[in-house]
């Protein structure tokens, strides 16, 4: 249950709820209780929730959900609602309070329990396609590196890695929380004294306004291609793409890639922005000229076995140090140029910019594997990539790495949602990769015969295609004929396992199954082999 601390008093009436919602431009109609005869304006309100577990005496309950049934309602008033939220009279006897735009009403009314801890945080949020959680993650050790170097509070983190206020660290479920877990993290890190809050922000958050009321001093947008564009998440890519941008619209300060796509609808939408800054690296052929125009920019890189040694260039501080990461992919040279504009802006220093990179690894999400005598003839490599743009990205990422090695991708995708992630995934393979496995990935209750023949459709006619439907025996034939490969014929293979990372289940109607992991099983193939 997210509640206040029990010291904390402040404690609104109904109309004070309604008042707020009013000032926040929702269209309000207060039906009172027909069977109250005092003014129920005035009933003092406990708790806000839309869980009719979580019920206390004095609730105001909302209604939410596209499977909401008013019998959720009655268990509430049952438990002690004295009133509920709703865009539609349900015919229980409470006062209802009936708003015309529900999502918004949600986060006002949590934010007003909370006493309103978004207007006493600075927020720097990061969206995009690709690339978020590594940017979060690289802004928040940056940060917290700072504040520890000077006795000060560490930032606040609220990302699909893991969310922390200051002071307790908590498991994530969704990237960016649903309200009343959201501005309950908030609350926390205002009692922690926290200043600084760094949020990986979803489409799904901006869509439907689980981060309404938040102002960003800092907005940094990664990239974008199409993505979750289902009949469950977004209907197509133009809704994907304004959900995204509302990240900009909100931010006094914008951090832009100058290698992302939609980059002039990027740059509109910051246009009352303070300040726009772009970055760029090396690898774009058309920014070597003109390197001096971005706010960072990224060259002279070398790759090493693990990582990568580059040096960046910080325009407005004037600043040139050489940096090693031991982030995999030269797509996170990317990510880090945005991390540091973010650095720059925050004052933090050459020492907390080093300790803070080094500690961000992201090895739960990509990594190689090698026989244990380090025979390196036949590796994996893993990564939790799940759509074109991040395939594309690790392909060329394995063809820098390992340019002699065949590339052979294994990958599935989920069932039931984000089906345009099946073309964009077999798009990045033409021409990429040599040859690919197709099993299963959180398939859910969707067939395997409908996602692979989603995903065929799209794969060039001449690139060889095998069809495992269990993962591990994929990942198991695979490697022997990679390794046949090698013996018979001395050519080497690099096999792409993509989509799980280190997730240990696998999603099969509507249950998550345990599964060991990627990794596991790559092991397993290598000790399996004969």
């Amino acid at each position: 249950m997210y509640k206040r601390d029990v010291s904390d008093d402040n404690i609104l009436n109904l109309n004070e709820y309604i008042e707020k919602l009013k000032e926040n431009e929702i269209g309000v109609d207060f039906v009172p209780a027909p069977s109250l005869q005092e003014k129920s304006e005035n009933i003092e309100i406990a708790y806000v929730t839309y869980d009719s577990r979580e019920i206390v005496e004095n609730s105001l309950f909302i209604c939410k959900g596209n499977n909401f049934k008013v019998e959720y309602l009655e268990q509430a008033k049952a438990k002690g609602a004295v009133a509920y939220l709703a865009d539609k009279d349900y015919g229980v006897d409470l006062p209802l309070i009936k708003v015309d735009n529900l999502r918004r009403s949600i986060a006002v009314c949590v934010s007003t329990y909370f006493s309103n801890p978004e207007k006493k945080l600075n927020f720097i949020g990061v969206t995009g396609t690709k690339g978020k959680s590594t940017t979060v993650s690289l802004i928040f050790e940056m940060l917290k590196a700072q504040a520890e170097a000077e006795g000060k509070v560490k930032p606040g983190l609220i990302s699909s890695l893991g969310n922390f206020d200051g002071v307790n660290h908590f498991d994530s479920n969704l990237t960016t929380p649903e309200p009343m877990e959201m501005f309950y993290l908030l609350y926390r890190a205002v009692q922690n004294n926290v200043k600084n809050m760094v949020i990986e922000v979803s489409s799904q958050a901006l869509k439907y306004d689980r981060v309404y009321g938040m102002h960003f001093e800092i907005g940094v947008f990664t990239n974008i291609a199409p993505d979750h564009i289902s009949d469950v998440e977004h209907p197509n890519f133009e809704d994907y793409l304004q959900s995204k941008l509302k990240l900009l619209e909100r931010s006094d300060i914008a951090v832009l890639n100058e290698s992302s796509d939609y980059l002039d609808e990027q740059r509109e939408a910051a246009r009352n922005a303070q300040e726009i800054f772009e970055i760029a690296t090396e690898l774009n052929e058309k920014t070597k000229s003109n390197a001096s125009d971005f706010e960072v920019y990224i060259r002279d890189i070398e790759l090493e076995q693990i990582g990568m040694d580059f040096t960046a260039i910080l325009k407005n501080s004037n600043r040139e140090f050489r940096l090693n990461t031991k982030l995999e992919g030269i797509f996170n040279l990317e990510n880090i140029a945005q991390a540091l504009v973010v650095a720059e802006l925050m004052n933090v220093d050459e020492s907390s910019i080093k300790k803070g990179l080094a500690l961000v690894q992201m090895r739960d999400r990509t990594i190689d594997v090698k026989s244990e005598n380090d025979n390196d003839n036949v590796i994996f490599h893993i990564d939790a990539a799940h759509n074109g743009i991040s395939f594309e990205a690790v392909f060329d990422h394995i063809k820098h790495k390992y340019p002699e090695y065949k590339r052979v991708a294994v990958f599935g995708t989920v069932g039931n949602k984000a089906e345009n992630r099946r073309e964009g995934m077999a798009l990045a393979c033409n021409g990429r990769v040599d040859e690919v496995y197709i099993t299963r990935d959180d398939n859910d209750f969707e067939s395997l015969d409908n996602i692979f023949d989603e995903i065929v459709i799209h794969l060039d006619p001449d690139l060889p295609v095998t069809r495992i439907d269990e993962r591990t025996e994929a990942i198991q034939s695979a490697f022997n004929n990679a390794m046949k490969l090698w013996e018979n014929k001395g050519i080497k293979s690099c096999i792409i396992l993509l989509g799980k990372g280190s997730e240990n289940y696998m999603k099969i109607n509507g249950v998550k199954l345990p599964y060991e992991g990627d990794e596991f099983y790559a092991r397993k193939a290598i000790e399996n082999y004969k």
